[in-house]
């Protein structure tokens, strides 16, 4: 199934990296006036920031807002919680610049301009980002996870065993890793309120949706389970689909639900299908050229604080999803659902399974012969059937956790720079 990890890294143009600023001479004066190069007595004394280490300019590209994807936000993002820790830490010496809004580049996009070295880093699941890195396709096949279990997504994406033989030689492979993921997700289907009034009572079953035009990513995996629902998947800019609700362009959209509330789509959902289909995360991806200019105590404190952030926002899923963004029959008060009027069917296990069909990669695994050669352009993997049964495998197995609460990692991406810088 694995094949011997490669050592070729990807390099590109470095952004933003300021020199040493403070000439190390204990003067304490930190203008650059001294000659920086080691000299002097080193004994700390001079501004503080660092103990005149290299200050680092770091640009991170983003579709999500500070305003809308703050840490109390339906949809949180901990990017400025980063960034405000890193400033703190440092006194200022590690400046990392979250730009939002899309202002650099945008979820269907920060993958490209990444890999183009306009930013250090950036936000882009695996839906979007595949087209430059294709082995990530898997991650959203149809039921790779199973639905029951959102606490197995973040435990097998960043288990021991799949940072080594999977992050690790992508990271040396493709010259970037994920350093920052936030809590997996389930994508569920929201139907609009003009294609919701023509069904009778609650969308529980496929059949209900039948005909109708529901919004896909870019993914063909998107396209392919609504395919398989009797809907037709239609592709829109994530930018234009709440209009495209309200106006009747679309009759629904597939995504998880805190994203969908916090977006604004639910003043334009009537009904929410928890189905759970498949999974959807935002990794936060930097470059590995980047990371080769940090100090390795400032590589290890990045690990820490990253690891700690990811681990805090794995164990909020749960209110994330029920109570601000409303995940629950009746949603509760106060959360997004609620106060959008917006049914969510949750579906037992008969329901949940005629969703499923024949999009389980067990029953019918043949489906899937082009993500196992996606999978299989990762240079350490041979097999990509027989890596992506793994992982499900995995997934499924007793030692996985069932519960988000007190999560944590055993290992994370600090524990290899060995090998990956």
């Amino acid at each position: 199934m694995l094949k011997r990890l490669g050592t070729g890294l990807t390099t590109g143009a470095l952004i933003g990296m300021a020199g040493c600023t403070g000439n190390g001479n204990g003067n304490g004066t930190g203008n650059g006036n001294g000659n920086g190069n080691g000299n002097g007595n080193g004994n700390g004394n001079g501004n503080g920031n660092g103990n005149g280490g290299q200050s680092i300019e770091w640009r991170h590209g983003t579709g999500f807002s500070e305003a809308g994807n703050n840490k109390d936000a339906t949809d949180p993002s901990h990017l400025w919680e980063l960034s405000r820790r890193l400033e703190e830490s440092t006194d200022g010496r590690i400046s990392m610049q979250v730009i939002g809004q899309g202002e650099i580049c945008g979820f269907a996009d920060c993958g490209e301009k990444l890999q183009a070295g306009v930013v250090n880093s950036a936000s882009s699941s695996p839906a979007n980002s595949h087209k430059q890195w294709p082995p990530l396709h898997f991650w959203v096949m149809p039921y790779l996870f199973p639905g029951d279990n959102i606490a197995s997504i973040n435990a097998t994406m960043f288990s021991e065993q799949l940072w080594e033989e999977y992050w690790v030689p992508f990271a040396q492979q493709y010259g970037v890793l994920p350093f920052l993921p936030e809590e997996g997700q389930f994508r569920c289907v929201f139907i609009g309120t003009d294609a919701a009034s023509g069904v009778d009572g609650r969308i529980r079953l496929p059949e209900q949706i039948e005909d109708m035009d529901i919004r896909r990513t870019f993914s063909r995996m998107s396209a392919q389970a609504i395919s398989s629902w009797g809907a037709n998947p239609v592709e829109i800019a994530f930018a234009d689909t709440l209009q495209g609700m309200q106006t009747g362009v679309v009759d629904g959209m597939e995504i998880w639900p805190t994203a969908h509330a916090a977006f604004g789509f639910p003043e334009a959902t009537a009904q929410a299908v928890i189905n759970n289909w498949a999974m959807g995360i935002e990794p936060n991806w930097i470059r590995v050229d980047f990371l080769q200019q940090f100090s390795e105590e400032d590589l290890q404190m990045l690990g820490e604080e990253t690891k700690a952030l990811s681990e805090e926002w794995v164990r909020g899923t749960d209110e994330f999803n029920e109570q601000r963004a409303g995940v629950s029959d009746p949603p509760p008060s106060g959360s997004k659902y609620a106060e959008n009027d917006v049914t969510v069917n949750i579906l037992d296990d008969d329901e949940l399974q005629a969703w499923q069909g024949e999009l389980d990669l067990k029953d019918n695994p043949d489906q899937y012969s082009q993500v196992y050669e996606e999978t299989e352009r990762l240079d350490a993997i041979d097999d990509g059937q027989a890596f992506i049964n793994m992982v499900y495998e995995k997934a499924r197995s007793s030692s996985t956790p069932t519960t988000t609460d007190d999560f944590t990692y055993d290992v994370w991406w600090h524990d290899y720079l060995d090998e990956i810088l």
